[in-house]
């Protein structure tokens, strides 16, 4: 997965800003690209907070599916004393693991990135192609 930090548009003063933490204190500092919702009337999220959202939406679902294979462990392939179905749902337990491990380190790396300040000049800033960048 490579993540990149997206640079506003040239008209970006004109773009309604992402509305995350727009009732707190430190609100983004971003122009809205995205909608969040289909219903939305227009965008409501920057890029980086879009991206957020969509890979803690997949770490969410693996753990959900997580939690639905071990209740069928513990249901289902117990009854049935069958050493073929312990087998598979031991390797769905293992991919699903693997799955949300990888789901939730992405989900966290795009929070890094997304909740990032403006970056001021000279100041390094985090960027998931390189590292560390000076702005």
């Amino acid at each position: 997965m490579v993540m990149t930090e997206t640079q506003p548009p040239a008209d970006s003063e004109k773009l309604p800003r992402c509305r995350v933490g727009s009732k707190a204190e430190n609100p983004c500092w971003r122009p809205a690209v995205e909608k969040q919702f289909p219903e939305d009337e227009g965008p409501t999220l920057c890029a980086e907070h879009a991206r957020e959202s969509s890979l803690i939406e997949d770490s969410d679902e693996w753990q959900s599916a997580l939690y639905a294979i071990e209740e069928w462990k513990r249901g289902p392939v117990v009854e049935a004393r069958s050493g073929y179905l312990e087998r598979l749902v031991w390797r769905m337990l293992e991919e699903a693991r693997e799955e949300f491990a990888k789901a939730s380190a992405a989900a966290y790396a795009a929070k890094i990135l997304a909740d990032q300040g403006p970056p001021e000049e000279g100041e390094p800033r985090l960027t998931s192609d390189s590292g560390l960048q000076c702005g």
